[in-house]
């Protein structure tokens, strides 16, 4: 069947465009984890510009990764929206510009847009992937402990006031699951030594099923500021006496 105008193309390709009280909503090709289209509004401003945001729609979605991350994703994502040609205000994904230049603010919203809906789903799969380590641990520990108490995601206050959170509690050690990669090993000192000089215990569990050679170099560096203890021997018993203490 023959394309007839643009309103049936525009359907065909799956977007809608519908007029909001004093605003444009358009369907964009940029998706959220779930399948959902990121939304783009258009409105005319008093000094004449357009401008284009998502109505808060990302920051909403990554608040289904939890407060903290939250704010981490505030603070990560402003200038990743910033070098895609847009910008991160009050919680939204805005981009300005004169008429003429319509297309050009549009293909800066979908850039910053498809960044920030990438960084979502890239915490998610993190996240999934930590629930598994956690799990893991939780295991080794109620193996030889069985009576251990073990809380998920408690949050701490450190030295500094800010507040951390921690994957799991066994008693009174706050237990700190990581896989050898520099990227986790950073923040995980950080909110280690925050909360150590609160004087709470915190430790370290790497992962070293993978590669015994990266988590060997890893907890090298973690081990200048608290005990590591790698997860092949937890699982063997090693170490779980002490780390329930």
């Amino acid at each position: 069947m023959a394309v007839s105008n643009c309103d049936e193309l525009i359907r065909m390709l799956g977007y809608e465009c519908r007029r909001l009280e004093g605003l444009i909503e358009l369907t964009t090709p940029v998706t959220l984890p779930g399948g959902a289209p990121v939304r783009a509004y258009f409105s005319r401003q008093p000094s004449g510009l357009i401008e284009v945001d998502d109505g808060g729609e990302l920051l909403l979605e990554a608040a289904g990764l939890g407060m903290l991350e939250l704010r981490r994703f505030e603070h990560t994502f402003a200038h990743r929206v910033e070098a895609a040609g847009a910008t991160f205000e009050q919680g939204r994904v805005v981009v300005r510009s004169p008429p003429r230049r319509l297309w050009e603010a549009y293909t800066a919203f979908l850039r910053a847009a498809m960044a920030v809906a990438d960084y979502i789903n890239e915490r998610r799969i993190l996240a999934r992937s930590e629930d598994e380590l956690v799990a893991e641990i939780e295991a080794a520990v109620r193996t030889r402990v069985p009576d251990a108490r073990i809380d998920r995601d408690v949050e701490v206050k450190g030295a500094s006031g800010l507040t951390h959170r921690f994957r799991l509690k066994v008693n009174r050690t706050l237990v700190e699951p990581l896989r050898p990669s520099g990227r986790s090993t950073g923040p995980a000192l950080r909110r280690i030594l925050d909360v150590v000089k609160a004087d709470q215990r915190a430790v370290v569990v790497m992962d070293d099923r993978s590669s015994r050679e990266d988590a060997d170099r890893e907890a090298t560096i973690v081990s200048g500021v608290t005990k590591v203890y790698f997860l092949s021997r937890l699982e063997e018993g090693a170490g779980v006496d002490e780390l329930a203490a």
